[in-house]
Formats: C-alpha cells, structure tokens, sequence
C-alpha cells in the first residue's frame, strides 16, 4: 500500500493522484506500517493532497518516530526545532535528532551537528558533520565548507583554521550532491532539496577572492548557470551582475542583455535585488531602452518590498518576546 501511494504521489508509472496517494498512505498508517506514518506526515506538513496542517504531521511523525523510523525521528526533530505544530523545545529536537543519527541517518545526523554548532560546541558538530557527509549528506559537506571558510574557536583557542582552499573544496562536494530519496528510499523534509545553496555560496566566495584565477571564474560561472536552471533567483541576480562587468563572458566584455534577461527572471520571483538591477538597466539604458517610468515603478516596487521586509520582521521579533 506504501508503495503504491508513493507512486502516485510522485506519477511513477501512473497518473499523478496526490489525494489518492494520502489515502492509500491512510490506509497503511492506520495498520501500523511506519514508514506509511511518516509519508502522510510529510503530506500534512506539505500539504500535499490534503490541506497543510502541522499539527496533524506531528502527530503522525510522533507515531512513526516511536516505532524506531529514522526519517520521522528527523522530521519530528525539525519540528521541535523550528516550533511547526508544537511548542519551540530544542531539547526535544535534539532527543529525536540523536535517535535518528543513532540509526546512521544522514540529514539527522547532519541536523544534530548543526545544533551543537549553534551551542560552539565545535568539537563535536565537526565530528557529526564528517559522519553526516560519510553518509551522503550534502548539507554536512556545505557545513564544513563554512567552518573553514570563517574559521572557528571555541573557549581554549582556536579550533578550525580559516582555509580558503578548503572551503572551496567542501563547497564544490555540496553543489555536486543532489539528494532525492532519503533512508531506505523514505521521504524526509530536508534531504529533498537541490544544491542551489552550495552553488550559490561556491560561486559568490570564488569571485571575490581578493585575486581570482581564471579557473576561479570558470568554476563560479559553471556553478551560477546550475543555480539559475534550478530557478535560483538569487543566482540570476549574481550572475547578472557579473555579466556587466564582463567577468565569466565571452572576450571578457559586459553582455548587458543577458544581464538584464537574468534580472528579469528573477524579478518575476519577487527577488528584490533583481528587482532594483532591473531598475537599474532602465534608468540607465543597459541592456535594453532607457525608459525612466519603468525605473520609477520598479524602485517603488524595491522600497515596498523592503518596507514589507522590515515590518516582517518586526512582527517576529514582537512574537518572539511575547512567547518568552
């Protein structure tokens, strides 16, 4: 029953039916398959074929987490974590993601180290993150690959040397890694996921290295053009800017049209960056016909949005005092 509502939640050898999929789901959760459990949880918590409802996802997470399934574990870890159908208890989150790590779980794993790392507790996230890598984690190797970039010390002195060549290294591990299943084939809410973050991160920290090479350049333009097919509009963004400057083109001179082509994909997603570049392009006629309204509008659109942004965040922050 499992299996067959996986194939129709995904349109594997059938016509794509997620309602159908979360019945079938239903129907093997109510009998006790665990993995059943956890696959209808991911539904609720996505909703998918049934009306997004954290709360439900929990419950069903908690169901398959106690009957030793290492993906519910994880995904019951990272509801504590981020307070998604239960109360904020990051003591919690750690108790699951440890059970989930326990049983060879990557993103667990992964996620238990990141948690350390908030505490500085270096030692020991490093120690997760390298086993979280060893099994197949992507984000463990993007965590590395920023411990190394910064550099970190902990209470007795410094722990990880800031290396440069190092992080480039761990970086190019994570943009290469593409998760699409999880333990024994399970679903689980970080691991499907593309390495956009990785490319993106690679490509900004290679162009501005205080000398790039041109193996350098290469590499970041490789990395951004991957980003920008996975629709990463902050890639569009970066890759737009480097277009006009010439770094990463043909003859290395600016392309302001393919520039302002890239600005244009990712202000169509609500980017504020390309949204003001794009401005930008018709303020001053690059890449396409000055047209001072259309900058106008543009820059209105930029200023909402950052007021939007910071009101946001002031509601948050106004939540989070109430909740103490």
């Amino acid at each position: 029953m499992t299996s067959l509502a996986h194939l129709l939640e995904h349109g594997i050898g059938k016509q794509k039916d997620e309602a159908l999929a979360v019945q079938w789901y239903r129907l093997a959760a109510e009998v006790g398959y665990a993995r059943a459990m956890n696959c209808l949880g991911v539904c609720y918590f996505r909703g998918t074929g049934v009306d997004k409802d954290y709360g439900e996802a929990v419950q069903w997470y908690r169901k398959a987490a106690e009957l030793g399934n290492p993906n519910a574990q994880n995904n019951l870890g990272i509801c504590f974590e981020e307070g998604k159908g239960v109360v904020r208890d990051l003591i919690l989150a750690k108790t699951w993601y440890k059970a989930a790590s326990d049983a060879h779980h990557a993103s667990g794993t992964n996620n238990l180290g990141f948690m350390l790392l908030v505490e500085e507790n270096y030692v020991e996230a490093l120690k997760l993150f390298y086993l979280a890598w060893a099994l197949g984690s992507g984000d463990a190797a993007f965590n590395i690959g920023t411990l190394y970039e910064s550099g970190c010390k902990d209470a007795e002195g410094v722990f990880v040397e800031r290396n440069i060549d190092m992080a480039i290294r761990w970086y190019e591990d994570a943009a290469e890694k593409v998760c699409f299943t999880s333990f024994n084939g399970e679903v689980d809410l970080r691991l499907l996921k593309d390495s956009t973050k990785a490319q993106l991160r690679l490509a900004t920290l290679l162009t501005t290295l205080p000398h790039p090479q041109p193996q350098h350049i290469y590499l970041a333009v490789t990395q951004l053009n991957k980003a920008c097919e996975a629709g990463n509009a902050d890639a569009f963004n970066l890759l737009g800017k480097l277009q006009q400057l010439g770094i990463g083109t043909e003859n290395h001179e600016p392309d302001l049209v393919s520039a302002y082509e890239n600005f244009c994909r990712g202000a169509i997603q609500g980017n504020m960056h390309c949204l003001y570049n794009l401005a930008l392009c018709f303020e001053g006629g690059l890449g396409i016909s000055k047209d001072q309204d259309k900058a106008m509008m543009l820059m209105e659109e930029v200023i909402n949005y950052d007021l939007s942004s910071i009101l946001k965040q002031l509601h948050v922050y106004k939540g989070g005092k109430a909740g103490t």
